[in-house]
């Protein structure tokens, strides 16, 4: 069973969120990674085709949703190439990204089709770090799995 820990834990595992620190990471992955440089290019036709399928697919589109680019996020994760863990992956930083740039009602929109589901507790934990502005997993936006 997962536990919280002390404060002090929680404040490194879950920094603050920094758009400029995400953005760099990403940076980094594009690096040794062509679908993350693809996507960091707008070149988003190209790295899906390159992604295939898994988790580099489901990178593509959680890439895509931090760089606002929701449409195409929302398509990826609706592409049946993408296995159901993934595509959830998906919605939820989809939701994340969302909320975080003002777009609540798309976010709300986008959370209840989630919860229509069932949202485990460590979803719902996930969720709340993010609103209240902290990172809600290490390597986010991409799965710790």
């Amino acid at each position: 069973m997962r536990a919280l820990g002390d404060l002090e834990a929680l404040e490194k595992r879950h920094p603050p969120y920094r758009a400029d620190v995400l953005l760099e990471r990403i940076r980094s992955y594009a690096a040794r990674e062509p679908h993350f440089a693809l996507c960091l290019e707008g070149r988003f036709r190209e790295a899906e085709p390159l992604a295939r399928s898994g988790v580099r697919l489901e990178e593509v589109a959680e890439t895509l949703a931090v760089l606002g680019e929701f449409d195409a996020a929302r398509r990826i994760a609706s592409d049946p190439a993408l296995e159901a863990v993934r595509q959830r992956g998906v919605l939820l930083v989809l939701v994340i990204e969302m909320f975080r740039r003002g777009r609540v009602d798309e976010a709300r929109l986008l959370l209840e089709e989630l919860e229509s589901v069932g949202l485990s507790v460590w979803e719902q934990v996930d969720l709340a770090l993010a609103f209240a502005g902290r990172e809600p997993w290490g390597e986010y936006p991409f799965p710790d799995y």
